[in-house]
């Protein structure tokens, strides 16, 4: 059991890598986990790695004013929770992947609204 945690750990550390390498800045989120953000004019994408490894949601959210904040989203165009691993496997596979165009946006789902105040 121990090897598969090791494996987990040695994967989830790759993946963040490979955001960093995408351009993605991190955040220590205080005593919630880490988040990871890449901001465009518009918009951030958005990975929060919550401190319980079964929960991370990743988003894209619409930044309508300066000083908008991404970890308290309003309203989403993309939005994924799971645990850790897969959450940052969709992140990397949808959100580094897709381009400027114009998405619909619709309100946050509950899971992600004030996701940081509440834990």
């Amino acid at each position: 059991m121990r090897v598969h945690g090791d494996q987990d750990e040695a994967e989830r550390q790759g993946l963040l890598e490979l955001l960093r390498g995408r351009g993605w800045r991190f955040y220590q989120l205080s005593r919630h986990g880490m988040g990871a953000v890449r901001h465009s004019p518009a918009r951030a994408d958005v990975v929060v790695l919550l401190a319980d490894p079964e929960r991370a949601p990743a988003y894209r959210t619409v930044l309508p004013e300066p000083g908008w904040d991404v970890f308290d989203p309003r309203e989403v165009s993309w939005c994924f929770t799971a645990g850790h691993l897969p959450t940052l496997r969709a992140a990397l596979a949808v959100l580094t992947a897709t381009g400027e165009a114009e998405q619909a946006s619709f309100p946050a789902p509950p899971e992600i609204r004030g996701l940081l105040s509440g834990s």
